[in-house]
């Protein structure tokens, strides 16, 4: 079989499969991967966004990440869901639904130090309002 390259389903970025890496995963049963290394990696690491929509009757909203995307997420992804702000910058990984869409999962509100200098939530929230 030759080399294979291969649309990543959360980016959309061509990335290359390689008789190697097939063999690999074959090896232990797996699936070959349909994402690129970089969207693998995000979804063992916290990524960081902000929470721009929120509809409370319903319990989801969606996150901006760092790269401008827009991805769902639920209460019941939120470790604390009684501390939800939209704006509220966020810290959350990466998982991927049936469908192959993004969704923000285990998220949290983060910290001043881990913003990259976002603005304080409350603050944009009430800008904002």
């Amino acid at each position: 079989m030759a080399d294979e390259v291969i649309a990543c389903l959360a980016c959309g970025q061509p990335f290359t499969l390689t008789d190697a890496q097939r063999a690999w995963f074959t090896a232990r049963a797996w699936q070959s991967p349909r994402r690129c290394e970089t969207c693998r990696a995000r979804q063992v690491n916290h990524d960081q966004g902000r929470l721009v929509r929120w509809v409370s009757a319903k319990s989801f909203g969606f996150v901006e990440t760092r790269n401008g995307s827009t991805i769902f997420t639920h209460a019941k992804f939120f470790r604390d869901p009684n501390d939800i702000v939209e704006g509220m910058p966020v810290l959350f990984r990466w998982k991927w639904d049936r469908e192959g869409r993004p969704q923000a999962v285990h998220v949290r509100r983060a910290s001043a130090l881990e913003t990259d200098g976002q603005r304080d939530a409350r603050s944009w929230a009430e800008q904002n309002a």
